[in-house]
């Protein structure tokens, strides 16, 4: 039984390194403009859900979610104090292997009341929990965090994305930690705008990447819970006190036809899925 278990281990192990591998080689370039799907409409919160800690589901009394000129803003105007308000949206779209991205800047400044830690604070929360499924006053989905960040001067801002785990957690050696940085690029100013990706394969593999700059690749994404792994979920984003735009959303899922003998065989796909396979 011993040797069973080692021979698994081993397996795993195996597995494992075969697939992060193939996570930090494969090429993103071949995905074409067409295959991105995007989640933010421009116009309004059509299909986004939120959470506010200590309201209902979908509640948000101090409309700190807007869309102006095809912007969605979590803005913070209406507040004379942040007062704990942790916040998250999120749409119902359930995906495992993808990759996503945002293109984000951090605007004005942090909201009076607001923690020194969520000073140009965002996070890409994958695999997480609905926002219906939250409790009124549960602070953050279950979820692993890409978390992004932004330190520095005016002059020399520098843009950090960390991996966070306070709801589940990961057996990466790379500092799995949200007070470690785990790798940083400069930016020109503070308002501007950033691209951050995530290469995201079920529970083996996340890759980080910022302005076209791989960050780091996570792996091993399990549940403090049960210490089961986080498979799949949702994608949510944050409201944290400090204002944040948002111009794109994006997606693009990663599971699919991989038959190439079927008329919708996509090269860029990382999970074969025959059941979506069409032939001539």
């Amino acid at each position: 039984m011993i040797k069973l278990d080692i021979l698994f281990l081993i397996i795993r192990s195996l597995c494992i390194c075969i697939t992060i591998s193939l996570a930090t080689t494969q090429d993103l370039s071949n995905i074409p403009d067409s295959a991105w799907v995007q989640l933010f409409n421009g116009k309004n919160m059509g299909g986004w859900n939120y959470h506010f800690s200590g309201q209902e589901y979908n509640v948000d009394p101090q409309k700190t979610l807007r869309v102006e000129d095809s912007i969605l803003k979590v803005d913070y105007s209406n507040y004379d104090n942040w007062n704990g308000a942790f916040g998250h949206f999120a749409r119902d779209e359930v995906y495992s292997y993808y990759i996503f991205a945002v293109e984000y800047r951090f605007v004005g400044d942090q909201t009076p009341g607001g923690p020194d830690w969520a000073l140009r604070n965002n996070g890409i929360m994958f695999h997480s929990e609905s926002m219906r499924s939250m409790g009124k006053n549960q602070n953050f989905p279950i979820s692993v965090e890409a978390q992004l960040l932004q330190r520095g001067t005016n002059e020399k801002p520098t843009a950090v994305i960390n991996l966070c785990n306070g709801a589940s957690n990961t057996t990466a050696s790379e500092k799995p930690n949200c007070n470690q940085e785990m790798a940083a690029i400069s930016i020109p100013h503070k308002n501007s705008w950033v691209r951050a990706e995530v290469l995201v394969l079920s529970d083996s593999i996340a890759k980080f990447i910022l302005n076209g700059d791989t960050l780091g690749v996570y792996s091993q994404f399990k549940y403090l819970s049960d210490g089961k792994p986080v498979k799949e979920g949702r994608i949510a984003l944050q409201a944290e006190s400090h204002p944040t735009d948002f111009r794109k959303i994006e997606i693009v899922n990663l599971v699919g036809c991989m038959d190439t003998a079927a008329i919708n065989y996509k090269p860029y796909l990382f999970k074969h899925d025959p059941d979506s396979c069409v032939s001539e």
